[in-house]
């Protein structure tokens, strides 16, 4: 029989699956593109009318209940059971509470995507925007980035020799795929993180991208391989817990700066995507948003791209608001998974009591050049 600890994990487990905000899909996203690149072209008018494709969601409301009454319910004996020294009931009831917490405004987001207003009320809940302060900062970074168009001449396949090459240098073992998809991403689930083939036409790759994707996201691999190990009994930090995923996006970042692989036009579209995120959430037309975009040097297609992207989700702005989470922190603390600094430093309380582990992959291996 489950424990309840275990049965939690296996529920947030099957709900970060359900409820992942990629769910909502622009069904006419290549018919408004080429409309938009028409516009643009000859001067015209762009008025965007996109569509949406959401998933029933009843099911998983319930389940989000059900999650919530469950960790009401945990108890002293739970705790012990779980091998739990120094967190208590409240601390765990908390921590889960505030996972399903999430992933309830995940549903929230696929379910209000028609409604701007309050669908960036419920995308300011999972990613706090950043200020005005910072946004303006952005606007002064990028004038002086060059973005560089880079030649792409590398495939899928060349992209997956370079994962499984920084997998093996940092010693563990780890699924890498090639899937047609437009995006690169850890499925940390599943164990298995996918190098992108294209959906609509093959994707290629500059040597520099390469490089630098190979070290963004394995550091998604990394986390997640030390929050499966954190303990025999607990190992959801593996795969998600309450609200990291701004720290996890700005570890990412400052690892491709540390190890040397960030260059000017990786930068200028991190700063691009700060901007277009920024606009978004204050209510500004989107056919506007994207001509700002080009005349601050994005394509036209970049400029699409982030305008769809964040309107389906608007968190593009936590890459570079995330390194915030990492400055003044000591990172092998929160190298023992996908938490974020609050709950970093309540699990690592358990590490020194001695019956959690230190990270199996530490900071110095991750972040060294």
């Amino acid at each position: 029989m489950k424990s309840k600890i275990e049965e939690l994990q296996e529920k947030v487990k099957d709900l970060v699956s359900k409820t992942h905000w990629a769910q909502t899909e622009i069904v006419n996203r290549e018919q408004q593109k080429q409309a938009f690149l028409q516009a643009h072209k000859s001067g015209e008018d762009w008025n965007p009318d996109f569509r949406f494709q959401k998933p029933e969601t009843s099911e998983v409301k319930e389940e989000v209940q059900k999650g919530l009454e469950l960790a009401k319910s945990i108890n002293e004996r739970d705790i012990e059971s779980a091998g739990f020294k120094v967190l208590d009931e409240k601390d765990l009831e908390e921590f889960f509470a505030e996972c399903f917490r999430e992933l309830g405004l995940y549903i929230d987001l696929t379910g209000k995507v028609d409604d701007r207003e309050a669908w960036r009320d419920v995308n300011e809940g999972i990613w706090p925007m950043v200020s005005e302060e910072k946004y303006r900062e952005s606007l002064e970074k990028i004038e002086g980035l060059e973005n560089r168009v880079e030649e792409k001449v590398l495939k899928a396949e060349d992209v997956k020799e370079l994962f499984e090459e920084e997998i093996e240098g940092l010693g563990f073992e780890y699924k890498v795929e090639i899937r047609d998809v437009d995006g690169c991403h850890n499925i940390p689930e599943e164990k298995t993180v996918v190098v992108a083939k294209g959906s609509s036409s093959e994707r290629l790759y500059s040597e520099r991208e390469a490089k630098m994707l190979a070290k963004h996201e394995i550091f998604h691999v990394v986390r997640g391989v030390n929050g499966r190990n954190l303990s025999d009994t607990f190992s959801i930090t593996g795969v998600h817990s309450p609200f990291y995923d701004k720290t996890e996006e700005g570890g990412a970042v400052l690892r491709e700066h540390e190890t040397d692989v960030n260059y000017s036009s990786k930068d200028f579209d991190y700063h691009l995507r700060l901007i277009a995120a920024y606009e978004i959430s204050q209510g500004k037309a989107l056919e506007k948003i994207a001509e700002k975009l080009i005349e601050l040097g994005a394509s036209p297609e970049r400029s699409f791209y982030l305008i769809t992207r964040n309107r389906k989700a608007l968190r593009h702005h936590i890459y570079l608001s995330g390194l915030d989470d990492w400055e003044e922190k000591d990172r092998e603390k929160l190298m023992i998974g996908k938490l974020n600094p609050k709950w970093t430093e309540k699990f690592w309380k358990e590490v020194e009591k001695g019956d959690f582990n230190r990270p199996e992959i530490s900071a110095e291996e991750v972040f060294e050049k």
